[in-house]
């Protein structure tokens, strides 16, 4: 069985507006083996096992009281993300742009809380693309098949329905993709027919998928590439593309992530 932990973050510089949805997929063996590691790097910082961890742990939240207190507030992210590039991971995410063409078409018809949440329906849509096509490559290597789950930071009520819908709805008709011939339907026959949700400060997959998505959103915001390029070796790609593979963008002809993946391409 292999896990997919999801986090989203949103993207606010200037008058780019946009939505980021992602995390890692892993097998549950080496999950464990990571969620092994993670304890032992919190208690190396003076956290219980049992304390969570976020990229911005906010003032008020009392938990993540203790993660406050760490001094050197940059090097423990760096310690995180330099224990995820070491596990046996892959990491897709996917900005969704807010601003492009096809949200102003929307804007003319729907509410904008409508539009920013079928945004994210996209995200969840493309990334569980990605997660079958990875089963996919491991299971024509395997002589087991292997089926995964989603697990996402839980959002709002309104939000969690309306994504379970739509997710329980390509799963039994289809998720639409683009062929040579148009059009094509992607059946998600490994993954779950439903996706699961957890709070942050209750899942260590959680944690880490937040430390994933908040330094991908950091570097797109602040044009800083440091935190992504100790991971960049963990993100799904073919032929050392990212783009499309493991980091995914809607729309298609947005240049929002286009910064990113040239400076993690680079050496």
């Amino acid at each position: 069985m292999y896990f997919l932990f999801l986090d989203d973050s949103p993207i606010n510089k200037n008058n780019l507006k946009a939505t980021c949805l992602g995390g890692f997929i892993i097998k549950k063996e080496d999950y464990l083996i990571l969620q092994k590691q993670l304890e032992e790097l919190k208690i190396k910082y003076g956290l219980l096992p049992s304390d969570p961890i976020k990229w911005s742990p906010t003032e008020g939240n009392k938990n993540y009281k203790k993660q406050r207190e760490i001094k050197e507030q940059n090097k423990f992210k760096a310690t995180v993300l330099q224990l995820l590039s070491k596990a046996k991971i892959k990491i897709i995410a996917a900005f969704i742009d807010n601003d492009q063409e096809l949200l102003k078409m929307l804007k003319s018809k729907h509410t904008k809380n409508y539009v920013l949440l079928s945004y994210e329906k996209k995200a969840l849509e493309y990334l569980s693309q990605r997660f079958q096509f990875e089963l996919q490559d491991i299971n024509k290597a395997s002589t087991t098949t292997h089926h995964g789950i989603i697990l996402i930071d839980e959002p709002s009520k309104n939000k969690i329905i309306s994504l379970i819908k739509h997710y329980n709805h390509v799963w039994h008709n289809g998720s639409k993709g683009v062929g040579k011939n148009g059009e094509f339907d992607i059946k998600f026959d490994l993954l779950m027919d439903s996706i699961f949700f957890s709070h942050g400060f209750g899942c260590d997959g959680i944690q880490l998928a937040d430390f994933v998505i908040s330094s991908l959103r950091h570097s797109t915001e602040n044009s800083r590439y440091k935190f992504p390029k100790l991971f960049k070796n963990k993100i799904r790609q073919i032929n050392g593309n990212m783009k499309g593979i493991g980091l995914v963008v809607y729309p298609s002809n947005s240049t929002i992530a286009d910064n990113l993946i040239k400076n993690l391409n680079e050496n």
